[in-house]
């Protein structure tokens, strides 16, 4: 192999690598944009942080929702359930903002599916 053909190959090699690489990042920052602009019904203040929020399994006991969360079914406080007319929902699952305290920030019902 000649040296121009090996050092062509590299540098497509190399951007291809930096060019994956930056899709990964990209991917990540797209997948949490819906949940950006969500506020809390609460106070106002933004619903994430860019770490916290993640589809969630939820339910309905009747009276409130309860999500899961590390094992156990927690509350969510009515003030913190968001209007799914006034929040896009990105796909119709169940989502929740939640601190690593379990401190729950925002809950999307999902879409109800007969």
């Amino acid at each position: 192999m000649d040296k121009t053909y090996g050092s062509r190959a590299f540098g497509f090699l190399l951007a291809a690598g930096i060019g994956f690489g930056t899709m990964g990042f990209a991917r990540d920052a797209c997948a949490h944009d819906p949940y950006t602009n969500w506020m809390r019904p609460d106070t106002g203040g933004s619903c994430c942080n860019d770490q916290d929020c993640r589809q969630a399994t939820a339910r309905f006991n009747g009276n409130s929702w309860e999500v899961m969360l590390e094992g156990k079914w927690v509350d969510v406080p009515p003030g913190r359930v968001l209007d799914p007319k006034k929040a896009e929902n990105p796909d119709g699952m169940h989502h929740v903002c939640v601190s690593p305290q379990q401190h729950i920030y925002c809950f999307m019902p999902g879409e109800a599916k007969f």
